[in-house]
């Protein structure tokens, strides 16, 4: 499954226009309650429903686990996942909880990074160069500073440099070379 692109106002996957067709699924996140999802049979039957229905899409409320990802991919669905704030409020008007959501949405895009590179290694896709959360670590340092100088009339659109700092960065971690190598 590509991942989409925008083009102008519309969404795109490869060369194809993308029309997203969906539902919300799943729990909703309860401040002092445990979030549970429904059982991986329940989800990948629900998954198989809602193909069969011919819709491409779930929006979830709450940052789902690998495993539902997973069984998305496998039931040609896509998943929408929130960028989840502890309130509706001006929370980032004060400086300290500013500083506590970064750190706790740093931390879960960190752990997403190593998942997905542990998982990487354990198939034989990535070679084991460093512990996953330091290989993790190179790739967010890699990205980080493009904000301060990428500029929208720069010679690379903002999609080139992600796709080139992906291959560079993929490159060095492949098992195999890829098709561009």
């Amino acid at each position: 499954m590509m991942r989409p692109t925008a083009r102008g106002k519309f969404l795109f996957s490869g060369s194809e226009k993308l029309w997203v067709r969906g539902v919300s699924y799943g729990p909703r996140p309860v401040p002092g309650c445990v979030l549970v999802w429904p059982p991986r049979h329940v989800v990948r039957a629900d998954f198989a429903e809602l193909a069969a229905l011919d819709l491409n899409a779930v929006r979830v409320h709450a940052t789902p686990p690998r495993w539902l990802l997973d069984l998305a991919q496998g039931a040609g669905l896509r998943v929408l996942v929130p960028v989840l704030w502890p309130g509706p409020e001006g929370f980032l008007d004060e400086r300290s909880r500013a500083g506590a959501v970064t750190h706790r949405l740093r931390d879960e895009y960190e752990q997403i990074a190593v998942d997905i590179i542990e998982r990487g290694i354990e198939n034989g896709e990535f070679r084991p160069l460093a512990p996953p959360r330091v290989i993790a670590f190179a790739m967010f340092g890699m990205t980080t500073n493009t904000r301060l100088w990428w500029r929208p009339n720069s010679p690379m659109t903002a999609a080139e440099v992600s796709a080139f700092f992906s291959e560079v960065f993929l490159s060095g971690l492949r098992t195999t070379p890829s098709h561009n190598d």
